[in-house]
């Protein structure tokens, strides 16, 4: 994002994505795909969580289109996050199938992290996993973030083990989680 304030970011994208509406052919496809996922990132850290549920389907046919794009699995992991802020848990794991299964057809080491790492959150919420099998999918996903930068990734992810481990009342480990979350920031 590189803008301080999330409030003036939001009104930078609103007005990229209204433009884009109101004239498709202003940009092309990859830059259009990148402002949206950055404008779902603005609004997923600004908790405007249904305004993401609104641009998932008023842009759903041109995101069809697109298709696989790295920007698309990024405006779909936030699409994911918003749903489960929603209550709409059956729908997160609908898109996140959807996100998963793009992310391996990508096969780059970013959308995979995405995808691992939603693919946590979703299972908390809408498809309860074991105890082993999140701390499988855990290990991937440390793997895959261990290979790439992204702030924002690493935090969510953090914020998810620690709030499985409170789902599952294992609070040393939550604790463990609160403390590097504060740590990082």
């Amino acid at each position: 994002l590189g803008v301080f304030s999330l409030d003036e970011a939001g009104k930078y994208f609103a007005s990229a994505v209204a433009l884009y509406d109101s004239d498709p052919a202003c940009s092309e496809d990859d830059s259009f795909i990148k402002c949206l996922a950055n404008s779902a990132l603005c609004l997923n850290l600004s908790l405007q969580v249904k305004r993401i549920a609104e641009l998932a389907a008023k842009f759903g046919p041109v995101l069809n289109r697109i298709g696989d794009n790295r920007h698309h699995v990024f405006f779909l992991h936030h699409q994911v996050s918003s749903l489960i802020w929603n209550g709409r848990y059956l729908d997160a794991l609908r898109v996140q199938k959807n996100l998963s299964a793009m992310a391996q057809r990508l096969g780059d080491q970013k959308s995979l992290a995405y995808a691992l790492v939603s693919g946590l959150s979703v299972s908390i919420y809408a498809a309860p996993i074991t105890r082993e099998a999140f701390e499988a999918k855990r290990r991937e996903a440390e793997a895959a973030l261990a290979n790439i930068e992204d702030a924002y990734l690493r935090y969510f992810y953090l914020a998810n083990v620690g709030w499985d481990a409170v789902c599952r009342g294992r609070v040393i480990e939550a604790r463990a989680a609160a403390d590097l979350l504060t740590e990082i920031g």
